[in-house]
């Protein structure tokens, strides 16, 4: 079987990518469309590119917020989404650096100060 495999990065990698969080630009995906939204979500997904994640996972949480603070329906699908960026960044965070992957949320948030 074609199986893509990359190596995992390394823990210098994962703490400069941790760095470079405040500086990332998160704009939410608009379109009508579901179907739509749900290609160019599964194409970032694909890429299991971790900066391209934490793009992700960052534009998709800031629109929940977004919608949420105007009391209107945020959408399971964007929610399913999200959690699946997050979890595989978080997978690739916790193998770098050599920490257990419930404790990925804490260390980031105490690397980027919030």
């Amino acid at each position: 079987a074609n199986v893509l495999m990359r190596h995992a990065i390394t823990k210098d990698e994962a703490e400069n990518l941790i760095d470079m969080i405040p500086r990332i630009k998160a704009e939410p995906y608009q379109s009508g469309d579901f179907r739509q939204i749900n290609e160019h979500y599964e194409s970032i997904i694909k890429t299991r590119d971790c900066e391209q994640l934490i793009t992700l996972t960052m534009s998709i949480y800031q629109k929940k917020h977004f919608l949420m603070s105007r009391n209107r329906k945020f959408s399971a699908q964007e929610e399913t989404f999200m959690k699946r960026a997050e979890d595989m960044l978080f997978d690739e965070l916790s193998v770098a650096l050599a920490i257990p992957k419930g404790q990925v949320k804490a260390y980031i948030a105490s690397r980027v100060g919030k």
